[in-house]
């Protein structure tokens, strides 16, 4: 049962009617690694590139990954543009998987 979902009714949702209900994992750490390093490629700059490359090395290495990209002007944006485009399809497969049809949203992108 998440613990930060303070919305009125959730919990006692969740407690009448667990079957409407899909517990929602998160990507495992390598596959986020992965993803990544696969935005390495999208990045042009070779210093900042090396930066990121260098954080991914680190133990406890998403943190600093994070910070880089907040401090160089529209790399956050690329990154999440990148991010979304390539966990998409993961998305949709994952709600076919439990048979949810993803809804498409106005711009192209999906929501689920």
């Amino acid at each position: 049962m998440p613990r930060d979902a303070e919305v009125e009714g959730v919990f006692d949702d969740i407690l009448a009617a667990p079957e409407r209900w899909v517990e929602v994992h998160p990507l495992p750490a390598p596959h986020r690694l992965a993803l990544r390093r696969n935005f390495l490629e999208e990045v042009n700059d070779p210093l900042v590139r090396l930066q990121l490359s260098e954080s991914l090395a680190q133990p406890k290495n998403f943190g600093p990954f994070e910070v880089i990209l907040r401090n160089q002007p529209g790399l956050l944006d690329r990154w999440l543009r990148f991010r979304t485009e390539a966990l998409t399809p993961i998305a949709h497969a994952w709600l076919s998987a439990i048979g949810v049809e993803a809804i498409e949203k106005s711009g192209g992108r999906s929501a689920s």
